[in-house]
């Protein structure tokens, strides 16, 4: 159990910001108010809640990383593919979203949210030939990236190499049935009926806020906005201008 102590509270509702104490116990806050007893004193601190962003980097405040964008990555693989994406990466890539999610669970200083690169469609169903694809190499795809969604990516993400909008499209078209994000240009998005993704638009079920019942992913920052104490499910992963060695993310899930 910690409790922060005499912070100004900004908890991410918009309100004006207030002092309290806060309580974390099991990774989530438990209480904010005022606490008695022992505790991290914060006073001329403001708490809020950890931002998401595209670099799992705690020393900005970020307690959410977005992977899978701007080109080829992690998963989702197949027999083909998986060499090739070895040898772009320096690492062994995983064959579907859901494994790669939990390689994640308590590996990871941040939590770790992610979108179904284009690229990797595209290496599985067509290596690496810029051409359009045929319908049976459509349908592979869109099955893939179900697949992804269902195992809880966030949505899809367009790759620089091969912008082919009509294929982009219907790929965004999957992503939004399953209520997921697109990962690039707003017009595609809009064909698609795609809530286009940015950071600022993601929401997470009991995150981004500082209240009881919401997951305790918290910045200690000075008034002048410089990141002193960064905590990830409860535990600081941040301090005295260091990483503290300790990996609590979670792979999260688009449900969550």
């Amino acid at each position: 159990m910690t409790v922060i102590r005499g912070a100004m509270i900004a908890d991410g509702s918009g309100g004006a910001p207030y002092r309290a104490d806060v309580r974390i116990s099991e990774g989530v806050v438990t209480e904010v108010g005022r606490i008695a007893g022992p505790g991290t004193d914060a006073g001329g601190l403001v708490l809020s809640p950890g931002r998401i962003g595209r670099v799992p980097d705690p020393a900005a405040g970020i307690t959410t990383a977005v992977y899978g964008m701007d080109g080829p990555s992690w998963a989702p693989a197949d027999e083909t593919s998986w060499e090739e994406l070895r040898r772009l990466l320096g690492g062994e890539p995983e064959r579907t979203v859901g494994a790669l999610l939990a390689r994640y669970d308590k590996g990871s200083v941040v939590n770790c949210c992610y979108l179904v690169p284009h690229a990797n469609l595209r290496l599985i169903a067509a290596g690496g030939e810029k051409r359009p694809l045929t319908l049976t190499e459509l349908d592979r795809i869109r099955a893939i990236l179900a697949i992804g969604l269902q195992d809880g990516a966030l949505g899809i993400a367009e790759s620089p190499g091969y912008e082919d909008a009509e294929e982009l499209a219907d790929l965004g078209r999957v992503a939004a049935s399953y209520h997921g994000y697109y990962a690039g240009s707003a017009d595609v998005a809009w064909q698609a009926r795609c809530t286009r993704f940015e950071p600022e638009t993601v929401r997470l079920a009991r995150r981004g806020r500082v209240q009881a019942g919401c997951y305790a992913d918290l910045v200690l920052s000075d008034v002048d906005g410089v990141v002193r104490r960064v905590y990830v499910n409860g535990v600081e992963v941040f301090g005295d201008g260091s990483l503290t060695g300790a990996t609590p993310g979670w792979g999260l899930r688009r449900a969550e």
